[in-house]
């Protein structure tokens, strides 16, 4: 394990993340780890006096559990963007495309949270909650009831 990071960034920007450093504090060493990193926070704790001290991380279920569902449904082999119309798969297409948008590409994080959010209306909501405009709402709180 190296004691420093010889490359501070590893993955590109446009790209899902593929790998992370991960700070040991007790050996005050860094690592590689494959894998996308789990989303959360961290939080300062009460004894903390080190420079190093990290704090303690508080993982979010609900936005690890939506992650997957997201690129499944962005993803999928013979029906990428299943449900959505014709407008706005062909928007989220182009909002893909790296030769159409070479100057003016999104960051994988901001086409991730639009896909997140217009898949909240065409995958998950029931057709009145559609009509009354309230299927993000409850999409968000059905799924955090499970955490």
């Amino acid at each position: 394990m190296p004691a420093t990071i010889d490359k501070l960034i590893i993955n590109s920007p446009y790209e899902e993340p593929k790998s992370r450093w991960s700070y040991e504090a007790k050996t005050r060493t860094f690592s590689r780890k494959e894998g996308r990193r789990p989303a959360g926070y961290v939080i300062a704790s009460e004894s903390s006096h080190a420079f190093d001290d990290l704090g303690i991380f508080v993982e979010i279920p609900l936005v690890n559990a939506i992650r997957p569902r997201i690129k499944a449904w962005s993803e999928h082999p013979t029906n990428p963007y299943a449900g959505a119309t014709g407008i706005t798969k062909g928007m989220l297409d182009h909002w893909r495309n790296a030769e159409e948008r070479t100057n003016k590409r999104f960051f994988f994080c901001q086409l991730e949270a639009i896909e997140t959010r217009m898949s909240a209306f065409v995958r998950w909501t029931p057709a009145p909650a559609l009509a009354s405009g309230h299927g993000l709402f409850l999409i968000i709180r059905k799924t955090s009831e499970k955490y």
